[in-house]
C-alpha cells in the first residue's frame, strides 16, 4: 500500500512541471506569439477578397479565435479544468471550420490554430488537441465542398495541414521550451540540495569516526575506574587521567575536523569539488601546473579548495568554476558572486580562519569580488 502511494506521489511530481503557469514575462511572449501567428493570416485573408461579406464573416471568426487564444494565455493552465479545455477546443474547431468555409483560403487555418497549440503544450495526452485540429481540417474540407458545390483542391488540404502544423509548433514550441527550462532548473536545484546533503553526510561520518572510538574508550576506562575504586585507588587516578586526556584529544580532533585539519589530500578534494559542483549543474575546469605542490603544502591547499567549494554551494549562484593549481598557489574563480559570507565562528572556520592558517605557514590568502566574479587565492612559499 505504501509503495503504491509512493508511486502515485512520484507520478504526480513528475507532471507538476507541465501544469505550472508561466511567469508574467513569459506570458507576454506567448501573447506576442499568438498575435504574430494570427495577425498576418488575418491580414492576408482581408487582402485576398476585400469587401466580400464572406471575408468579413471569416475575419470576425478569426478575431474571435485570436481573442480566445489570448484569454487562454491570460488564464493559464492551472485555472482551466479538462472539461473547460475540451469546450474551448470544440469552439476552436468550429471557428476553424467556419473561417475556411467562408473565406475558402487555407491561410485561415493558421489564424484559428493557436488554441490547439495551447492544448498541445498544456494538455495530456498531447496528441488529443492535435488530432482534434486535424479532424477539424478534414471536416472543414468536406463542409466547404458541400456548401460551394466544388471539391477542395488536394493542394489546399495539404496547405491547411502545413499552416496548422506551423501555428501549433510555433506556439506550443515556445510553451514547451519554457516548461523544459523549468524542469532543468528544478533538476539543478535538486542536485544542489543533494550535493549539500552529501557534504553533510561526509562531515557526519567523519565526526562519528572521531568521536565514536574516543567515547567508547572513555566508557571502558570509566567502568575500569569504578571497579578499581576500592581495590586500587592508584589505578583509579591513572584511569581518570587517561579519561581527561582522551576528552582533550576528542576536543582537538573535533576542532580540527571543523576547520578541515584532518588529513586532507588535495587530489581527493579536487575530485570531490568536481563531483559536487558538476552534480549541481556547474561547469568545472581544473588547470594543473607542471609541478605539483609539495606534500607538506597539499593539506593547506586542500583546505582552501574545500572551503571554496562550500562557499560556492551555499552562497553563490555559479554556473562556471575554474581552479588554477601551481606548486606554490591555488586559485578558485567562480561566477555568480558569493552572496553574504558568514563570519568566522569561535573555531575559526571560514576564509578568515583559513587566512590565519596560511599566515602561520608563511603564506597568505586573498579574496576579491569583481562584479559577478569571486576569486579566492592561496599562496605559499616554495619549500626549501
Amino acid at each position: 500500500m505504501a509503495e503504491q502511494s509512493s508511486s502515485t506521489e512520484e507520478g504526480r511530481s513528475t507532471r507538476l512541471w507541465s501544469t505550472q503557469d508561466p511567469p508574467p514575462e513569459f506570458q507576454g511572449l506567448l501573447f506576442g506569439a499568438a498575435i504574430l501567428i494570427g495577425f498576418p493570416a488575418l491580414t492576408l485573408t482581408v487582402l485576398d477578397r476585400p469587401g466580400s461579406p464572406a471575408t468579413t464573416g471569416a475575419v470576425a471568426v478569426i478575431v474571435v479565435s485570436l481573442l480566445l487564444s489570448i484569454w487562454l494565455v491570460h488564464r493559464g493552465r492551472s485555472m482551466l479544468s479538462m472539461t473547460t479545455m475540451s469546450v474551448i477546443l470544440a469552439l476552436a474547431a468550429i471557428a476553424l471550420i467556419l473561417a475556411f468555409v467562408l473565406a475558402q483560403d487555407p491561410i485561415t487555418v493558421m489564424a484559428t490554430s493557436v488554441p490547439f497549440g495551447f492544448g498541445v503544450a498544456w494538455m495530456h495526452p498531447r496528441w488529443a488537441p492535435a488530432a482534434a485540429g486535424l479532424g477539424a481540417i478534414a471536416v472543414a474540407a468536406v463542409v466547404a465542398s458541400l456548401v460551394h458545390d466544388s471539391s477542395v483542391a488536394p493542394r489546399d488540404v495539404v496547405m491547411m495541414g502545413v499552416y496548422f502544423g506551423a501555428a501549433v509548433m510555433g506556439f506550443a514550441g515556445s510553451s514547451l521550451g519554457w516548461q523544459m527550462q523549468q524542469r532543468l532548473d528544478q533538476h539543478h536545484a535538486d542536485q544542489h540540495e543533494l550535493s549539500l546533503a552529501r557534504e553533510r553526510l561526509r562531515f557526519a561520518t567523519d565526526l562519528h569516526d572521531v568521536q565514536g572510538h574516543t567515547l567508547l574508550a572513555i566508557k571502558m576506562k570509566a567502568e575500569l575506574a569504578r571497579r578499581s575504586l576500592d581495590r586500587d585507588p592508584g589505578r583509579v587516578l591513572a584511569e581518570l587521567q587517561d579519561i581527561e586526556d582522551l576528552a582533550a584529544q576528542a576536543g582537538d580532533q573535533t576542532r580540527e575536523l571543523a576547520q578541515g585539519y584532518r588529513g586532507l589530500t588535495l587530489a581527493a578534494e579536487l575530485a570531490n569539488l568536481d563531483q559536487l559542483l558538476t552534480a549541481a549543474g556547474i561547469q568545472v575546469r581544473i588547470d594543473r601546473g607542471e609541478q605539483a605542490p609539495a606534500a607538506e603544502q597539499e593539506e593547506l591547499f586542500a583546505t582552501l579548495v574545500r572551503e571554496a567549494t562550500t562557499n560556492i554551494l551555499r552562497h553563490a549562484d555559479a554556473s562556471r568554476v575554474r581552479i588554477e593549481l601551481t606548486s606554490t598557489s591555488v586559485v578558485v574563480r567562480n561566477d555568480g558572486g558569493v552572496g553574504e559570507l558568514e563570519h568566522d565562528g569561535p573555531g575559526g572556520s571560514g576564509l578568515l580562519g583559513l587566512q590565519r592558517r596560511f599566515e602561520r605557514a608563511g603564506g597568505h590568502v586573498t579574496w576579491q569580488q569583481e562584479r559577478d566574479h569571486f576569486t579566492v587565492t592561496g599562496t605559499l612559499e616554495e619549500p626549501s
